[in-house]
């Protein structure tokens, strides 16, 4: 099993969505927990979007302010 964890010092820019997207399919990465993703709110779509596809199960910590937030696919 690959696992992956990355600190992305924000997920709200579109370069840092691609770069994670691009981590997960080119190490073929089956869990990665991402911090400080710096978002309040975080649903299906966008962890769709990052996983590439819709069949990913995923839990959250939102941000508190600009500090924080969790995001395990």
């Amino acid at each position: 099993m690959i696992v992956c964890s990355m600190n992305v010092r924000g997920l709200g820019e579109g370069l840092k969505k691609r770069k994670v997207t691009e981590v997960i399919r080119s190490e073929k990465v089956e869990v990665i927990a991402l911090q400080e993703t710096k978002l309040e709110a975080i649903d299906s779509r966008l962890c769709s979007m990052l996983w590439g596809g819709d069949n990913v199960g995923w839990c959250s910590v939102p941000s508190n302010g600009r500090s924080g937030g969790l995001l395990t696919l």
